[in-house]
């Protein structure tokens, strides 16, 4: 579900909050960090019953990120005979 777009601190933030303490956020960084990361411009926290994710990332590693979730999910539920 869809909770909060707001934008804080310079930031545009999308929650997205899940059962019990589960949720992504994704934020997009008014400016790139220092150092060797100049095009890293997405931020994402997942957190799931089992683990927390957090990291920085480009447009196209969110893409490759993004593309490969959607595939082992139609993957599984393929498996599944879902679909």
């Amino acid at each position: 579900m869809l909770q909060n777009i707001k934008t804080m601190r310079n930031r545009t933030t999308i929650q997205y909050d899940g059962k019990g303490e589960t949720f992504i956020k994704v934020s997009l960084l008014p400016k790139a960090r220092k150092g060797n990361y100049e095009k890293d411009i997405i931020e994402m926290e997942i957190q799931s019953v089992t683990t927390k994710l957090a990291g920085v990332m480009t447009e196209e590693e969110a893409i490759i990120l993004a593309n490969g979730l959607i595939n082992a999910v139609t993957m599984k539920m393929h498996k599944e005979r879902r679909i």
